[in-house]
């Protein structure tokens, strides 16, 4: 007989999987192992039967402690099956997303709770955020949806009560606008940027210095973004990209923050790279971008994206150095 989405080993693997991780607490050393005995049913028929179980428990025990403590391994399962590094990362994201939603309906409540209901909400965004960044058909849909869950957790997360929660959600959604391609994109640059000062206002590097640079690093991405479509003289966003970089960097240092560090040294190379070939081939920059691309080549580890971004643009480098020197000689 063929199986259908609500046969048991299905429908007793999705409880299993909660009383699992409650009893563990949400302990990833426990869950995860079963997760990964498992994959094959982590899948739109996992989220199916999770909506079941929330159903018929609401509407036969929605007082009772049972309810109270699926919802709390709901969040607890929601907030590991976003970090589970196995199967296929975008199923595991849709999962989540069911779990948050079923919090965001059942769990939470902003009147009683706000805190509680900002928080899901933010959760809810960020996860958007994460599958809309996979490069997927309704990508732009989902940064649009965790643009919206941030700004309703600014509802309750204001800058008087809450100043660095508030700058840590402006800083999101400065990110998010960075990344939205629905809509105007010279806009949603300038809503980028108004959103990442924002974040400043408390982010200052003395009390601060992670987030600071970390917003530093994020205003020299858009700045150069905005030289190719965005608003303002050309030049002069090409100069506060440089000088965002920098700033990051003196906070993110080899020791203390590796992979900051060789992101921003990696960025800084690109603007090297560029400004060469915008100075007619000029070999310093050449050379100071190659400069850059082997300090980040440092931490990134061999055959990873990371890692081949590098090695990409140094053999850029070195082969326009050798061309354009050959040219002028």
């Amino acid at each position: 007989m063929t199986k259908t989405s609500s046969t048991p080993d299905k429908f007793s693997f999705v409880s299993n999987a909660l009383k699992l991780t409650l009893a563990s607490e949400g302990d990833a050393q426990k869950v995860f192992p079963f997760l990964e005995k498992n994959l094959e049913l982590l899948n739109e028929h996992f989220i199916e039967n999770l909506i079941n179980i929330t159903i018929t428990l609401a509407e036969q025990e929605r007082y009772s402690n049972v309810f109270i403590e699926t919802l709390v391994a709901i969040r607890l399962f929601s907030d590991l099956i976003i970090k589970f590094p196995k199967g296929d990362r975008k199923i595991n994201l849709n999962i989540a997303i069911a779990g948050l939603t079923i919090l965001k309906y059942h769990g939470t409540n902003k009147e009683i709770d706000p805190t509680d209901w900002a928080d899901v909400q933010i959760d809810l965004g960020d996860t958007y955020y994460s599958r809309g960044m996979l490069g997927h058909s309704e990508s732009s849909q989902d940064i649009e949806k965790a643009i919206e869950y941030i700004k309703n957790a600014l509802d309750v997360y204001n800058l008087e009560q809450y100043p660095q929660k508030w700058s840590e959600l402006q800083h999101r959604l400065g990110v998010g606008y960075s990344d939205l391609r629905s809509g105007n994109y010279a806009d949603n640059l300038e809503l980028a940027i108004y959103h990442l000062n924002e974040a400043l206002k408390v982010r200052k590097r003395e009390n601060y210095p992670y987030g600071w640079a970390i917003t530093q690093k994020n205003l020299g991405v858009i700045y150069w973004q905005r030289t190719t479509g965005g608003r303002g003289d050309r030049l002069t966003n090409f100069m506060y990209s440089k000088k965002c970089y920098e700033q990051a960097l003196t906070v993110f240092s080899f020791d203390q923050y590796p992979v900051e560090w060789a992101e921003t040294q990696h960025n800084l190379g690109t603007w090297y790279k560029n400004c060469a070939i915008a100075t007619n081939h000029n070999a310093e920059y050449y050379e100071q971008a190659i400069s850059c691309f082997k300090e980040a080549e440092k931490v990134f580890k061999p055959q990873t994206e990371s890692w081949g971004k590098v090695q990409f643009e140094l053999g850029t480098c070195y082969k326009n150095l050798e061309k354009y020197a050959q040219e002028n000689e």
